[in-house]
């Protein structure tokens, strides 16, 4: 077992259940960031073969540089997962915006005070800002202001980079719609992130989701990647994650001859399909990903799964 400790934030939301996992998988001690001291015991229950492994530290509040004294002590890595989430808030810059800027700088600025860490890494969308969209009402107006906010902090961590040029290396992932299971879902109402917009695309005729996905698995496993790799890896260094696309004609038809029995109202033509630069993550993390198929069938098989168990 290896004795480097990874600190994570945001370590008990969809990506971040998962990348402690894969974590812990490879032997690896870590601390967990918890808002409450009253979550610790959450966090511990959706590990309970790694309980050694695990601790927790309390910080109500990442925006602050002070939070992360004690946090850091003795850290090796650093995997920035927390950010505010579509639904928090309705004003941009209050409730979006400010957290996820302040959030990843107070971590980056935090972290050159501890000479041992190695790597920082963090996560943002790669989409382009659209003003217009912000001014939209539900799910939608959300994740605008939500996009919003990753990519103002990507540029906040790009300024740190070549304002202070640390002695760790940071890395950036960016992944497309990140689809699998959600360990942290109990029930139907507790569907989350991509996959309620997969679910809620079925629904229309046309879908709310490009046919640009990964499985959350492969953005875990390149987390694993990034710090396990003998390739040197340049500071400053970003990947998509992304797996070859799907488009909605033959995930249609996957779900046709697969789920005959749910019903699928959508109907072509679809949008572009999205073609993304996932070499890199191949090629320097050693990425496999996961089959388009696979990564459908984890959704449905979940979701299908609680509603059974409902009726």
């Amino acid at each position: 077992m290896s004795s480097s400790l990874i600190f994570i934030t945001g370590g008990t939301g969809f990506i971040g259940s998962h990348v402690t996992l894969a974590v812990l998988r490879s032997g690896y001690r870590v601390r967990l960031s918890v808002r409450r001291p009253d979550q610790e015991a959450a966090i511990r229950k959706l590990f309970p073969a790694y309980q050694s492994q695990i601790e927790t530290v309390v910080i109500p509040d990442i925006t602050r540089r002070e939070a992360f004294v004690e946090a850091l002590k003795d850290v090796d890595h650093v995997f920035h997962l927390a950010s505010p989430m579509p639904g928090q808030g309705e004003d941009v810059k209050e409730d979006y915006v400010d957290p996820a800027v302040h959030g990843t700088t107070s971590m980056l600025y935090a972290a050159l005070d501890y000479p041992q860490i190695k790597k920082n890494t963090g996560e943002v969308l790669p989409i382009d800002l659209d003003m217009e969209e912000f001014k939209q009402k539900g799910m939608q107006g959300h994740g605008s202001k939500y996009r919003a906010s990753k990519i103002l902090a990507h540029q906040a961590t790009r300024d740190f980079l070549q304002k202070e040029k640390p002695s760790y290396t940071v890395l950036t992932f960016h992944p497309s719609f990140v689809l699998g299971e959600d360990f942290a879902q109990e029930s139907p109402e507790q569907m989350r992130g991509m996959m309620s917009f997969l679910w809620m695309s079925l629904s229309l005729e046309k879908p709310i989701l490009a046919s640009a996905w990964v499985h959350v698995d492969d953005v875990a496993q390149a987390h694993v990647n990034a710090i396990t790799t003998s390739t040197p890896i340049p500071s400053g260094t970003e990947f998509i994650l992304s797996a070859p696309p799907f488009p909605w004609e033959e995930a249609i038809a996957h779900l046709e001859e697969t789920y005959p029995f749910v019903e699928c109202k959508l109907q072509g033509p679809f949008g572009p399909i999205y073609e993304l630069q996932y070499l890199a993550a191949e090629n320097i993390l050693d990425i496999k990903w996961t089959s388009k198929e696979k990564t459908m069938n984890d959704v449905m098989n979940q979701q299908l799964s609680l509603r059974a168990n409902r009726a």
